[in-house]
């Protein structure tokens, strides 16, 4: 039995993909969600594997800072280790993603998206229409 999960997340770094012995491609997406807000807002680390050229047309347009939606199988559990400097860590947890949707652009689109004023235009334009 595994785990599902679906995830709204933004992308943290530029998807990574590598070649296992065999030739198989694994992209590896690493994804952040937060939870709460204010002073208790939390953020939740998420490694995401893609195997093979599932979604070669879309993996372009992943971008840091952009949205997605994905799901998936949980693979690996948080797991616990000791840095060089002493501190406790915890690694991500790992699944396999087996749908992905492009939701929103990143944070910097977002600002260079029409304006109000290129929709005042186009309503200006129309305006005399006797409909």
């Amino acid at each position: 039995m595994t785990a599902q999960l679906t995830l709204l997340a933004r992308i943290c770094q530029e998807p990574v993909a590598r070649l296992t012995p065999d030739g198989l491609k694994i992209t590896a997406l690493n994804l952040a969600t937060n939870c709460g807000w204010g002073e208790k807002k939390t953020t939740q680390f998420w490694k995401g594997n893609i195997f093979g050229e599932k979604f070669a047309k879309v993996i372009p347009y992943l971008k840091k800072g952009g949205q997605v939606m994905v799901s998936g199988c949980l693979s690996r559990a948080t797991s616990c280790y000791t840095s060089k400097q002493g501190e406790n860590k915890v690694n991500p947890l790992e699944f396999s993603i087996d749908m992905l949707f492009l939701v929103g652009g990143d944070k910097e689109s977002s600002s260079n998206s029409p304006s109000v004023h290129a929709k005042q235009d186009v309503q200006e334009e129309y305006s005399d229409l006797p409909f």
